[in-house]
């Protein structure tokens, strides 16, 4: 070993490309599970023994790929989502797993709107119908008007 070779037992190392990747995305995923920021920071700063300051950088970098995400065109996230369905349903059939192809297919003919539209009905106790009062003030509270 050289003394290139020798770190401070302190030092921090640097990310690849690959660790950096795996890094944001489970940055993103502590942002998407609604996580508080500052805690968000805690826990990468632990989680990869980086520096508050570098964990804010990766912060600020999963916010920016969930925009972009999130300002990409209807028609691209479609085409993105109808290419993974049928990936995993040629997928299962080559393995011979039916039911993952049939499911695959399901969701992608719910992508196309091929299914009629679902009916729900709501209902109170016993089927019977919901009671329904509306206050005209929104308050419930608030005496009925007397009729006079």
């Amino acid at each position: 070993m050289t003394a290139q070779d020798e770190k401070p037992p302190d030092a921090r190392h640097r990310a690849d490309e690959i660790e950096y990747e795996t890094r944001i995305e489970v940055v993103t995923q502590l942002i998407l599970d609604a996580d508080r920021p500052r805690r968000i920071c805690h826990i990468v700063s632990e989680k990869f023994d980086v520096s508050d300051r570098q964990a804010r950088r990766y912060i600020r970098t999963a916010h920016q790929e969930i925009q972009e995400i999130r300002s990409r065109k209807k028609e691209e996230m479609h085409a993105e989502h109808m290419s993974v369905r049928r990936h995993i349903r040629n997928k299962a059939m080559k393995k011979g797993d039916l039911r993952t192809a049939l499911a695959a297919a399901q969701d992608e003919a719910k992508l196309f709107d091929l299914y009629p539209a679902q009916k729900s009905e709501i209902t109170g106790r016993d089927g019977k119908p919901v009671l329904q009062i509306i206050y005209e003030d929104g308050n419930p509270d608030t005496p009925a008007p007397t009729k006079a």
